[in-house]
């Protein structure tokens, strides 16, 4: 699995071809698209182990145009035309809509006043070639929000946002869009910690959060949300709320940020 090949090419648009050249025999074609800051040092990379050390970092991401990767198995490389799909590590969640029915409850009359929204146990950085593991190997507020990791994020608005505000019981249909890594994880696990999204703000000046576990996370993949409020939330954000505290919604659709581009290699 040494390096047979490789090229960087610049200012593809639209459909474009890309010619290689290569020995003969089975070959591993790999493409890494959206390089931050230049291109990648390819002179680390000599064997097939070493692009599977090749990281994304959330630092580097921006949804309007994700960092993309593919690979394709060649039996017995020839002249032909190749077919590579590129795709994004990152998923989408959407907030499409929330409301407050406190109703049968003491604060039945209350607002919830959202102050704001983040993920906590996001994936911050992956290896999209590892065979090694299919989740982050590196995470972002995690069990709690970090305000100052997230202000160093050059997107930090990926990770946090203002809230809604006063939430009653006339839905809000307000679409915000968060970002991070996909996470398979459908349950804490030591290391793996589920991802969630989070509502924080005060019912009547008590401080209080719904935390919303996220289902397993696939790449390219967007979570969308319509959220019912029903009762207090809880006093942690890591601590999820009783059964039934939030009636959840989701639709999981297909996330695609900008028009596919066609590329011939």
């Amino acid at each position: 699995m040494e390096l047979d090949s490789y090229q960087q090419v610049t200012g593809l648009v639209g459909r474009s071809g890309i010619y290689a050249l290569s020995g003969s025999g089975d070959r591993q074609m790999a493409a890494v698209s959206g390089t931050p800051g230049g291109p990648l040092a390819w002179t680390d990379i000599q064997t097939y182990g070493s692009l599977e050390k090749v990281r994304f970092s959330l630092e580097e991401e921006d949804p309007l145009r994700p960092r993309l990767y593919g690979e394709n198995y060649l039996e017995d490389a020839r002249s032909r035309i190749v077919f590579l799909r590129l795709q994004s590590m990152l998923c989408s969640i959407r907030i499409r809509s929330v409301c407050a029915d406190f109703s049968g409850h003491p604060y039945a009359d209350a607002s919830f006043n959202n102050d704001k929204l983040y993920l906590i146990n996001a994936g911050a950085e992956c290896l999209p070639f590892s065979k090694d593991t299919d989740g982050p190997v590196s995470w972002i507020n995690q069990g709690r929000l970090d305000s100052a990791a997230v202000a160093r994020l050059p997107r930090p608005e990926m990770l946090l946002q203002e809230g809604y505000g006063a939430v009653g019981a006339d839905r809000i249909h307000l679409e915000k869009d968060f970002y991070c890594y996909a996470n398979p994880a459908e349950e804490d696990q030591l290391g793996s910690p589920v991802t969630r999204l989070v509502l924080e703000g005060d019912i009547n000046g008590i401080t209080c959060y719904y935390p919303i576990s996220l289902p397993a996370m696939e790449p390219g993949v967007r979570y969308q949300l319509d959220l019912t409020l029903t009762r207090m939330g809880s006093p942690d954000p890591d601590i999820p709320v009783e059964s039934g505290t939030v009636l959840v919604q989701t639709d999981i659709l297909p996330w695609i940020s900008h028009s596919p581009e066609t590329l011939l290699f």
